[in-house]
């Protein structure tokens, strides 16, 4: 007989927009509806989960993921025992990731952060080293979503930007950040508003990484 269980949802996201979860489901358990507050990615470390939204149902296999984005109803079941980690950031964390949900094939750098993250125990990161991994792991996630949009591999697709551009995947995709950022403060946006618009935590990580301030963008050639 199938078991219904409601999700419970946490006290609120942290403060540093990011937290992560896990969980042993039993056999012929299944999550009535649901939305969440945030993005989540869905990470299946062994068995099968199907999630079921209104017009379509996604099949994850062990050491596959579902994105699911911000507000998208979904219901979950699993015909046997599964085990899931959850990967869940605010909106400021996953601008540059697909709106709408979707089935990805992570790689070992992914599969290698969050075992690390997840064996000491990190579930809701705070200091710098963990909040840059948890930073890659975007990153790692973008990569995976590009690379299926172009019917390649992640691999592949890092290859190529490398022989093509001259540059990694995460440097090109950096500097496209840096020119729509550009272009949004030569607009009169305040910095906060456009670190947030190009995916950075905050307007002071976009000062540290940019290594400028706002003026000094609005006044570059």
């Amino acid at each position: 007989m199938t078991r219904q269980r409601s999700y419970y949802r946490p006290e609120g996201i942290p403060p540093n927009g990011v937290f992560l979860r896990t969980e042993a489901v039993s056999a012929d358990t299944e999550y009535l509806p649901h939305r969440h507050e945030w993005g989540q990615l869905l990470y299946v470390v062994s068995g099968v989960v199907v999630l079921r939204l209104a017009q379509e149902r996604f099949w994850a296999p062990t050491h596959f993921a579902i994105w699911l984005p911000q507000g998208i109803e979904h219901a979950c079941y699993n015909q046997r025992q599964a085990t899931i980690r959850t990967i869940n950031f605010d909106a400021r964390w996953y601008a540059e990731l697909p709106e709408t949900p979707c089935l990805l094939e992570v790689g070992p750098l992914f599969k290698a952060i969050q075992d690390d993250l997840f064996a000491r125990d990190v579930l809701i990161p705070h200091d710098k080293p963990d909040l840059r991994l948890c930073r890659v792991l975007c990153d790692q996630m973008t990569l995976a979503q590009w690379a299926t949009e172009v019917y390649s591999t992640e691999r592949t697709l890092s290859r190529r930007c490398q022989a093509l551009l001259g540059m990694s995947f995460s440097e090109w995709r950096q500097r496209l950040r840096y020119l729509q950022a550009l272009a949004l403060l030569r607009q009169g946006m305040s910095v906060q508003s456009v670190a947030l618009e190009v995916g950075y935590s905050s307007s002071s990580a976009f000062i540290a990484q940019s290594g400028s301030t706002p003026e000094g963008y609005r006044t570059r050639p």
